[in-house]
């Protein structure tokens, strides 16, 4: 083989290497943040929140009652684990309380405009058609 069979040879090997190598190494997935979703209640309660329209819906209903508070535009706070969202009715603020590992309950709040706790509960998600 001459030089220059060998330097061509040796060029095409060495440009063809990386490339393997980087067609073939595994592309790291991003976990994607989940969304607080779903209908959500208790013996009592039932409080709906779903994300639609770029803001998130949230709906409340008193079990056996036909009345009920419908808002939308929610803040979103706290940690990445641990959110807050957090809905004003005037002064009133209305806050579910979500946790990532734990999908399946939030803590729903409502604060009056002195900031006093007057509702805190813990609630479950529904099974579709309850």
């Amino acid at each position: 083989m001459t030089r220059l069979h060998q330097l061509a040879l040796v060029t095409i090997i060495g440009l063809s290497v990386p490339t393997a190598i980087v067609t073939f190494q595994p592309t790291p997935v991003m976990a994607q943040e989940q969304r607080l979703s779903g209908v959500f209640g208790d013996n009592k309660w039932t409080v709906s929140i779903f994300y639609e329209r770029d803001a998130y819906r949230y709906t409340a209903t008193k079990i056996g009652d036909k009345t009920g508070l419908d808002l939308a535009g929610a803040t979103i706070g706290g940690t990445r684990d641990r959110r807050t969202y957090t809905w004003s009715n005037g002064d009133t603020r209305y806050q579910a309380i979500w946790q990532q590992k734990d999908p399946d309950f939030i803590r729903v709040r409502v604060l009056s405009p002195g900031g006093t706790e007057i509702f805190n509960r813990l609630l479950k998600r529904q099974e579709e058609g309850c």
